[in-house]
């Protein structure tokens, strides 16, 4: 039975291959948790504790060991395996405004193995034209599109209002996964997953976070003042 990864540790096995292809490419063979943890912010006993999870699927092998270290290229395909990032997932792209356009110049996406196969949009001026390799494609064409290619993931780069009927067509011609810029929360069945992407919330987050850092400064000189 294939257990389930918990989301957060997910989020850092993908951050950690992320850094370990960059070591790769820069010609380090070894690693250590915590060399790893201090790229990535990461504590190293957090490090070793989602690494475990390779290790009980024995996809890390005997490497690890104190002292030793993590080989980066079986480390890398040990992580790979149990994200499944192996695997190719093929996108619909909705929408082409100006997130729209800025994902499609996103060139990671395939070298990652996220082809964008197919990109629609509702204006018509917009039908039919070529953006770098992609031709626009009317929403009228996206049921078909989607279920003849069998693309299981959706991006949505629409205006709030069109995002939940779109969300509808994508989940009723087989996709499973939503990539929602859209600032809303979508209804969609048990087995479709949504991630969103509000970036006014993110922004605001961040300066909230911002905020209480420099408060938490401002009452720390304080107090020291008070007391000398």
């Amino acid at each position: 039975m294939d257990r389930v990864i918990p989301k957060p540790t997910a989020k850092r096995l993908n951050i950690y291959a992320r850094e370990v292809q960059m070591m790769i490419d820069q010609g380090q063979q070894k690693i250590s948790s915590t060399d790893l943890g201090n790229r990535v912010g990461v504590k190293s006993n957090q490090v070793r504790k989602d690494l475990a999870y390779l290790e009980r699927d024995e996809l890390a092998g005997d490497h690890g060991r104190a002292g030793i270290g993590y080989d980066c290229e079986r480390l890398l395909s040990g992580i790979e395996k149990l994200v499944g990032a192996q695997k190719r997932w093929s996108l619909a792209l909705v929408g082409v405004g100006n997130i729209g356009r800025a994902l499609l110049s996103y060139a990671s996406f395939d070298e990652e193995g996220y082809p964008i196969a197919a990109v629609f949009d509702t204006n018509e001026k917009m039908v039919g034209k070529r953006i770098g390799r992609w031709e626009v494609q009317p929403i009228a064409q996206l049921s078909r599109t989607v279920k003849s290619r069998r693309i299981p993931i959706g991006i949505l780069a629409v205006p709030r209002e069109a995002a939940q009927g779109l969300a509808d067509q994508l989940c009723a011609v087989g996709v499973v996964g939503l990539l929602n810029f859209a600032p809303m929360q979508l209804t969609v069945p048990p087995h479709v997953v949504v991630t969103n992407i509000d970036l006014t919330i993110t922004l605001k987050q961040l300066s909230m976070d911002i905020a209480a850092r420099s408060g938490n400064g401002r009452s720390g000189h304080r107090r020291r003042r008070e007391r000398s």
